[in-house]
């Protein structure tokens, strides 16, 4: 990246950080900066605060203790304000903290509102979360009525999954409605061959996996292995 003088998304956030919280840069230009900042800016809301990272929060942190402390110097009502549910906190791989999310409620006092209805997702479905989760939503509209919720805690869920998969399409369920959760990559891509296997079908598959390790990509370095060494390799389907 130093080569082609070019920088990322997360180098950006690391040098933002380093401008403005590190102590080896002069203090005054800090202050100055927030002190723009803060004449801009009136109101700060806040995505997905459940996959905020402890970086990201004290790059901002100055600007909502400004915000907090009262009226600004413009003599403006100003407001801090985010949304976020942190059992859908997906990206510690990257530094979200999901305990941000009550920290910053707490360290401000901050009102916090849960939504009663979810218009998202089925009955069975809410229901299954509610009772994990100790919550009390409900459902937001009567066509929301129904759903389906299967876990498997065995070693090897397939024959699970497939008696679970039989009766789902023997009711007609799209394909497009139903959703396996797994517990690690390499469960996905089992479950992925297996479904091509035993139902012909194609996943639609979100996972961190190493690409070498997705059954196309292991064809194509096969196939480059077969031309560059002349080697032969067995034509099985994980390969394939």
């Amino acid at each position: 990246k130093k080569e082609n003088n070019r920088l990322d998304f997360k180098d950006i956030e690391t040098i933002v950080y380093q401008l403005l919280r590190e102590e080896r840069f002069v203090e005054d230009i800090k202050e100055f900066i927030y002190f723009r900042l803060d004449s801009k800016i009136e109101h700060i809301l806040i995505d997905e605060f459940q996959d905020t990272s402890t970086t990201q929060w004290r790059i901002f942190e100055p600007l909502v203790e400004e915000i907090v402390s009262g009226i600004g110097v413009d003599d403006k009502l100003k407001s801090f304000f985010y949304v976020g549910d942190t059992k859908q906190s997906i990206y510690r791989f990257r530094g979200g903290q999901k305990e941000l999310f009550d920290y910053v409620a707490n360290r401000f006092s901050m009102k916090v509102d849960s939504l009663p209805f979810n218009y998202r997702s089925k009955e069975n479905i809410v229901n299954f979360v509610n009772g994990i989760f100790n919550l009390k939503q409900k459902i937001g509209k009567s066509s929301q009525k129904g759903g389906y919720v299967k876990v498997f805690t065995a070693d090897d869920i397939l024959d699970g999954l497939e008696s679970a998969l039989d009766m789902l399409f023997a009711k007609n369920i799209p394909d497009e409605n139903i959703a396996i959760l797994t517990y690690n990559s390499n469960t996905i891509l089992k479950v992925s061959e297996f479904l091509k296997d035993r139902y012909n079908k194609d996943a639609v598959t979100s996972t961190r996996a190493k690409v070498i390790h997705q059954p196309f990509a292991k064809a194509i370095v096969n196939l480059m292995k077969y031309f560059y060494h002349k080697e032969n390799y067995q034509t099985d389907s994980q390969n394939f």
